[in-house]
């Protein structure tokens, strides 16, 4: 049997300071690459939206009746 020092080494970071379970470090990594997906995908739909501003929601010439990259980021601020 592992005694208590033992078992905090093997679930340890390695650096010896504190114990982190190893399921913790991997929900971490997960959280990290949902969330830099998230925000790539936010920025693409951004530019897009921008660009698309343009041709698409234009009332007269250079007056858009309204923006949609500000109701995306209203919807990702809720």
């Amino acid at each position: 049997m592992l005694g208590m020092k033992d078992q905090s080494k093997a679930n340890s970071t390695g650096n010896g300071n504190h114990v982190v379970p190893r399921k913790v470090l991997r929900l971490q990594n997960s959280t990290r690459a949902r969330r830099a997906c998230v925000a790539v995908v936010f920025v693409a739909l951004y530019v897009l939206l921008d660009r698309s501003t343009v041709f698409f929601f234009q009332m007269w010439s250079g007056v858009s009746a309204w923006y949609p990259p500000s109701g995306l980021s209203l919807a990702m601020l809720i």
